[in-house]
């Protein structure tokens, strides 16, 4: 598990709206809970979970791009 979920990640997207370490806090609950609904067989809470993780990584590249543009 842990090397297939390794394998797809591509880097923090932390960016400047958010610190590193608030970023970290997030992503590590997150992973958590996802790995949590895993082991429980919750397919429907594993899709939920990721479906928030990747939305708001994604917000975070999008924001910080749009910061740079306005500086």
């Amino acid at each position: 598990m842990y090397s297939t979920l390794s394998s797809l990640w591509n880097g923090s997207s932390f960016g400047k709206t958010v610190s590193a370490k608030d970023h970290q806090i997030l992503s590590i609950r997150e992973h958590r809970n996802i790995l949590e609904y895993i082991q429980s067989c919750n397919p429907y809470l594993v899709r939920k979970e990721m479906e928030h993780h990747i939305e708001r990584s994604m917000n975070n590249i999008i924001d910080s791009f749009s910061l740079k543009e306005n500086e």
